[in-house]
């Protein structure tokens, strides 16, 4: 008897990708994103700034082949080929080939256009759709999310917008831009025998969770990035994202060859014991990093998944490098011209791999003076202040930078936060004298440029040691109007908050064990709520 049952309908995906609906800014972003993941390309970049002058270019790109490519990028309803002929007699950058990015439809004139111009391409809202749906599908994922959402990667990907685990080059991609003061553009140094420990255990059949503990600042991620290039060509290596949670749903998307996944950051995540259960049932080994604070209750959660501790291997907490190491670190970030003062750059970051780069950076750059390095803590509070302020001059061009401070502050002190709470709300407008809408645009740029990252629990500062500096310097700061930075975020948040109590907390510790002094940040918090 036949199946009478009625066919389910088919929901064909969108076949073009709205680029009319974002932001001219946004459109020249997307287009960098998606012809820097070409596989002719090897490095694409903006051309300038707004207010350089542009050469008649936006974006330009070195092939495989080591040609020169520009590319305008044009987000207008209507094009024709008289704008062809403009941008071709306007361009002065020297190319071996140039091409026109359409946010529509190139007509008929436009393509006779184009082929009386043999340097010049145009590619039209169907060829920049088909050439991001040709992409691998977590290239495609990942640049149709960040530039149009998530319900366009369900209707133009079929696909939905997160996955919970990612290739190595996909997770540090935001920390392998050479030109932002804190990067993972330089070699890493020392770590041979932390190298040597994770290679043995991949090779030991008896171990399934390898976890490697140190504070913030020490190098933990970039060990986990040397880690995963050195496997390569050997095995599988996935990363948990940062800012999603780990479902079954997202197990189940794991290939069914044996890899090996890597979860950084472990301590903020509520999700361990999913992980730890898959890791029993597959046999799937776990590389995990941490601060300290997790290693007290990480015995008991993996025997809850039932991991016998002989299972387990939990390193020694990451070591400062040698002063050879951070000495050959510091001479790489320093460059030629300033090489001659790594000595002394070491001497005072010694205990910091990331105050190495983030002042080697700054001293390269003539941020700061090189007198500085006379005496540790000024240099270290100097170098942190500049990254700060240079992050709040370039990172929103015309913004008000006080009120730029505050909200870092704001999420500094309450992270993780979501930018549709109430609780943040509240906290904008009490202490920021900024609307929600405004404080949700300004995140969404600073997310982009790296300042913010979007963690499984919310928004936060990266790195950690720059978010403890924010709160550490708001929290230390003189009274305004008869109220301390404490007494204030605890009144515009209007309630008992166990996140700003645990970041506070935290500062007092931090500050505490540094210089023997108490910020006593603690007490004003339980001023604030009890009186």
């Amino acid at each position: 008897m036949k199946d009478s049952s009625p066919t389910p309908p088919v929901r064909p995906t969108e076949q073009l990708l709205p680029l009319l609906s974002i932001t001219p800014e946004r459109f020249q972003s997307f287009c960098r994103d998606f012809i820097t993941e070409l596989p002719e390309i090897v490095e694409c970049h903006q051309y300038g700034v707004p207010g350089d002058g542009q050469l008649g270019i936006d974006l330009v790109a070195t092939t495989s082949t080591g040609e020169t490519v520009s590319h305008q990028c044009r987000r207008v309803k209507t094009f024709e080929p008289a704008d062809l002929r403009t941008l071709a007699t306007t361009v002065e950058y020297p190319a071996s080939h140039y091409y026109a990015l359409i946010a529509t439809r190139a007509t008929a004139g436009v393509r006779d256009e184009e082929n009386e111009k043999p340097n010049w391409t145009v590619w039209d809202i169907d060829d920049i759709s088909a050439k991001v749906r040709a992409l691998p599908p977590e290239v495609a994922r990942r640049i149709v999310r960040t530039n149009f959402g998530g319900q366009c990667c369900r209707d133009f990907l079929g696909l939905e917008p997160f996955t919970a685990f990612v290739l190595p080059d996909d997770f540090f991609a935001p920390l392998l831009d050479s030109q932002k003061i804190f990067n993972h553009c330089f070699e890493l140094v020392g770590r041979k025998a932390e190298l040597e420990q994770l290679e043995k255990f991949i090779d030991d059949d008896e171990k399934l969770i390898f976890v490697l503990p140190g504070r913030g600042g020490i190098g933990k991620s970039k060990v986990l990035r040397a880690f995963a290039q050195r496997l390569e060509n050997v095995r599988m290596v996935y990363f948990a994202q940062l800012d999603v949670d780990i479902t079954p749903e997202a197990l189940g998307e794991l290939p069914a060859t044996k890899a090996i996944i890597v979860i950084d950051d472990a301590h903020r995540r509520k999700d361990l014991g999913l992980l730890f259960a898959y890791a029993v049932r597959t046999r799937t080994k776990l590389v995990l990093s941490t601060r300290p604070q997790l290693l007290d209750e990480l015995p008991s959660r993996a025997s809850r998944s039932q991991i016998d501790t002989r299972e387990m291997l939990i390193a020694q907490p990451l070591a400062p490098l040698s002063r050879a190491d951070i000495e050959r670190l510091a001479r790489e970030v320093l460059g030629p011209e300033l090489r001659y003062v790594a000595p002394e750059l070491a001497e005072v970051t010694k205990d910091c791999p990331l105050i190495t780069v983030v002042g080697g950076w700054l001293l390269r750059e003539r941020r700061v003076l090189p007198s500085l390095l006379a005496n540790d803590d000024d240099f270290r509070g100097a170098a942190l202040a500049k990254f700060f302020d240079e992050i709040v001059e370039n990172a929103i061009p015309g913004s008000e930078e006080d009120a730029l401070r505050r909200l870092l502050e704001i999420i500094a002190a309450l992270a993780p936060v979501y930018v549709s709470s109430q609780r943040f709300a509240s906290a904008v407008a009490a202490f920021a004298g900024m609307d929600l809408e405004t404080a949700a645009a300004w995140c969404e740029r600073l997310e982009r440029h790296g300042v913010l990252a979007r963690r499984h629990d919310g928004l936060r500062i990266v790195p950690d040691l720059l978010s403890d500096y924010v709160l550490g310097v708001a929290c230390a700061r003189k009274a305004a109007a008869g109220q301390r930075f404490v007494e204030r975020i605890v009144g515009a948040v209007d309630s008992f908050d166990p996140a700003l109590l645990r970041n506070l907390a935290a500062v007092d510790w931090r500050v505490g064990r540094r210089t023997g002094e108490e910020l006593r940040v603690l007490g004003a918090v339980w001023e604030s709520i009890f009186t």
